[in-house]
């Protein structure tokens, strides 16, 4: 059924079939073809509601706090945004993370405009995540970053997207409690290390002791080549990672933070490279070269070959439940040793062997701190360990 409009004021027509319907006609400027941008919307109640549409409408582009209708939709937004941003300055497992996110709000609004999007509609989502899906505090906040990231983006292209107001600003994010991570005490952590130098498992071993020794992350454990370990210095470099994303394996030569950190290598840990290098040496003789992998992986399997990083996860979690002791994660060995380290030492030096972006001022003027801490770490470290190990280390294989 065709509708008849009859104009009674500027820009506010009123419907001939039903006069309680009012039409009114909003104008947000030109493009930049010099075009005149406009929508109609159409409001049911008398003239005065009319009106104050129509005013709010002229005060907010007044401001220039108005949203410009546009007809860019989601998913077009995640591929300029993707195309321009996030290809470009993320490195590989941030980018699956982030399609991960835009993958569920496409699943929720679907292919929405993004000048539809609102503050109350977000507010809903986020609610959404956390109620129905039961997503941590922690994960929800991530989906309210990633779109206030890009909202920031439209918001900056303006003249595409017409939007000129962050509607995530209102949200505040969700109260996160602190994780308390599990560590080992002095005493458990002997008694892991024992369990596996008895066990023959050479290459667990190694990675627990990387972790436990050094405090290296899972990728960095993964990643760790025998040209960046310096047995005469009794030093290792630790410089990039190597992890999955997606079930892919991701390599990338630098590490979390994008910074080479250098650790020292105490004792035990030096008993334990030797050990592996001589096994390895080993198994190359053994398989003729042919069959060995040239990898050069200090962390590998008997043919040479990297470890899946999900698989060391996996093999060390099945070794703490075979042999009884408290599981904590392979991450936490990294927790225990930090730890360890913060008994003897300043939160500058051990934020600096711990590879930390996130720096004090303080560390800042005391960087130069950085040299000597990596040989006290190495000293804390046999301090600590030394009076419960020294009798343990003819505890051979």
């Amino acid at each position: 059924m065709a509708v008849t409009w009859t104009k009674i004021e500027p820009n506010i027509y009123q419907c001939i079939e039903n006069p309680k319907k009012f039409r009114v006609d909003l104008y947000y400027g030109r493009d930049e073809r010099g075009r005149i941008i406009k929508s109609k919307k159409v409001v049911e109640g008398n003239l005065t509601e009319a009106r104050k549409l129509l005013r709010n409408h002229e005060n907010q582009r007044d401001k220039k706090i108005l949203q410009k209708p546009t007809k860019v939709t989601l998913k077009e937004l995640f591929d300029n945004w993707n195309s321009n941003i996030g290809d470009v300055q993320n490195v590989e497992t941030t980018q699956t993370s982030t399609r991960n996110l835009q993958r569920h709000m496409l699943e929720y609004f679907g292919d929405i405009r993004v000048d539809k999007l609102n503050t109350s509609m977000i507010r809903k989502y986020m609610a959404y995540l956390r109620t129905d899906k039961g997503l941590s505090a922690k994960t929800v906040n991530k989906h309210r970053t990633h779109l206030h990231t890009l909202f920031d983006y439209m918001v900056s292209e303006e003249e595409t997207y017409g939007i000129y107001k962050n509607p995530v600003d209102a949200i505040k994010p969700y109260p996160v409690e602190e994780f308390n991570h599990e560590i080992y005490s002095p005493e458990e952590a002997k008694e892991l290390l024992i369990a596996l130098r008895a066990s023959g498992r050479w290459a667990l071993e190694i990675a627990v002791n990387l972790a436990f020794w050094c405090g290296c992350r899972r990728e960095e454990t993964c990643a760790l080549e025998w040209p960046d370990v310096d047995m005469e210095s009794r030093e290792i470099k630790i410089c990039q990672v190597r992890t999955t994303a997606k079930g892919t394996i991701v390599e990338r030569k630098s590490t979390k933070n994008k910074e080479i950190r250098t650790v020292g290598i105490p004792d035990w840990l030096y008993d334990c490279l030797i050990q592996v290098k001589h096994r390895q040496k080993e198994m190359q003789k053994l398989l003729k070269g042919e069959y060995y992998s040239e990898k050069n992986f200090v962390f590998c399997h008997d043919n040479g070959k990297p470890w899946n990083p999900n698989s060391l996860s996996n093999e060390y979690k099945s070794f703490l439940e075979k042999n009884g002791f408290k599981h904590i994660r392979y991450h936490d060995l990294r927790h225990t040793n930090l730890s360890m380290l913060m008994t003897k030492m300043s939160a500058v030096d051990v934020a600096k062997i711990g590879g930390h972006k996130q720096v004090s001022t303080t560390t800042d003027i005391y960087g130069h701190s950085f040299d000597d801490s990596i040989e006290r770490g190495v000293e804390t470290m046999n301090e600590i360990m030394e009076d419960i190990l020294k009798d343990k280390m003819d505890a051979g294989r």
